[in-house]
């Protein structure tokens, strides 16, 4: 019996210590799991003040943007004139001489081309309600005829429905064509656009009062654009004395300049990011990780490719820095948060 004893007394010893491993355990366990929520809480936190605050600043450059452009589109003398435009026949525009005399008084009588520039803008059209742009200031020449971009259609009816001012946020415009060999013009379409020094100015000149060179073809020795050039718009109606809307003042804006830089502006940590998408997961806010995209095959291994417009946010189904190659044949689910 008294050895039957000891032996229950030194089993008991060994519990004892076991039991406090496993309370540690515990505790560190329970200790360590606190650790990560906390950090979780505040890593969600700090993003969410971070999107919160980007979001914010670029609700209020909107807004303003909107009120820029609508105060130009209401001034009295500018409006006077504009309504004149508005009111010419387009079908066939067979009264060039008048459009071009009143598209003249518009962008030097009322110096609208060195004001829109010196307001940080790159051109200016007038819009009717028909989707044509009738007058565009911003080179020496003024070209009507353009229809508006098909995909920009439904927000210019949106403006002339509300008579509202819109946000159109950045799209790609095409360059024009490179003349014929043996052509004096290049044969240009409905949609397509100048070159990005033609609309922006020289650099440096976005916003500056420098005026934008004429423009009629790449000159010599110099090579065309290498990618599509990226815009945004800002358009306000123009309304006649009773209140209709005859029409739009849109504004072009240079999306690197502002929208994307306020984007940039807050950046949590050395990958943090705030980027801006469309309702079908493209990107049109430029990532910081451009040379990271194309090092994994997201983005064309092209010096002037850029992920604004280029990148659908779908989820390449594996870690595409360890080497996963995700499969082009087929269409890959949206991100999460897209």
């Amino acid at each position: 019996m008294k050895y039957a004893s000891r032996m229950m007394r030194g089993k008991n010893i060994w519990l004892v210590p076991l039991l406090l491993a496993l309370l540690v355990a515990s505790v560190g366990w329970w200790a360590d799991r606190q650790l990560h929520q906390t950090i979780n809480r505040e890593l969600r936190a700090d993003l969410s003040a971070t999107l919160d605050a980007n979001v914010t600043a670029l609700e209020i450059w909107m807004t303003n943007q909107k009120r820029i452009a609508a105060a130009l589109a209401d001034e009295p003398r500018l409006k006077a004139v504009a309504l004149k435009l508005l009111d010419q026949p387009t079908e066939g525009f067979t009264n060039r001489a008048a459009l071009n005399e009143l598209s003249r008084e518009l962008i030097t009588g009322e110096r609208l081309q060195e004001r829109v520039r010196a307001l940080g803008y790159g051109m200016v059209h007038l819009v009717n309600t028909n989707l044509t742009v009738i007058s565009d200031a911003g080179r020496r020449r003024s070209r009507q005829g353009n229809k508006v971009p098909e995909e920009l259609q439904p927000k210019y009816t949106e403006l002339f429905t509300s008579g509202e001012a819109i946000i159109i946020t950045p799209f790609k415009l095409k360059p024009p064509q490179i003349p014929q060999r043996g052509s004096n013009r290049p044969n240009r379409t409905n949609n397509d656009a100048q070159p990005p020094r033609e609309i922006f100015g020289p650099r440096p000149g976005f916003g500056t009062n420098n005026p934008a060179p004429s423009f009629d073809g790449p000159p010599p020795n110099e090579p065309p654009p290498a990618r599509d050039l990226t815009v945004m718009q800002v358009a306000a109606p123009i309304k006649n004395s009773t209140g209709e809307t005859r029409g739009a003042l849109a504004l072009i804006i240079n999306p690197d300049a502002e929208f994307t830089r306020i984007i940039g502006v807050a950046r949590s940590g050395d990958s943090g990011e705030t980027f801006a998408f469309d309702a079908a997961g493209t990107l049109i806010s430029e990532s910081r990780f451009d040379d990271e995209l194309k090092r994994v095959g997201l983005l064309a291994d092209e010096t002037n490719a850029v992920s604004a417009l280029t990148l659908s946010l779908r989820d390449p189904g594996g870690d595409l820095t360890q080497g996963f190659i995700a499969n082009t044949n087929t269409t890959q689910p949206l991100i999460l948060m897209v």
